[in-house]
């Protein structure tokens, strides 16, 4: 799907489209988070870079959300009938 013409503008039917509207703001949207990821790559490896006591536990938190959980066992249960009762 072409998004834009030779020129760079973007094509008169796409605009038409009942789905530009979320189609324009989705393409903003990655743009805007495409362009906060390179200047925070770029803040990262700058020699200045000193980051917030947050920032640490945030990166902290999301490290470990990417490793297996220690605590991950595979369980087996069994039922069993309890065979009879005082009470029947």
């Amino acid at each position: 799907m072409q998004m834009s013409n030779e020129n760079g503008s973007t094509p008169d039917a796409c605009m038409e489209c009942e789905h530009w509207d979320r189609v324009a703001h989705r393409v903003r949207v990655r743009s805007l988070l495409s362009s906060m990821a390179d200047k925070l790559e770029g803040s990262v490896t700058a020699d200045q870079f000193k980051p917030a006591v947050g920032d640490f536990l945030k990166v902290l938190d999301a490290e470990q959300s990417l490793e297996p959980s220690q605590g991950d066992k595979e369980m087996t249960v069994q039922w069993r009938d309890p065979g009879p009762t005082l009470l029947s």
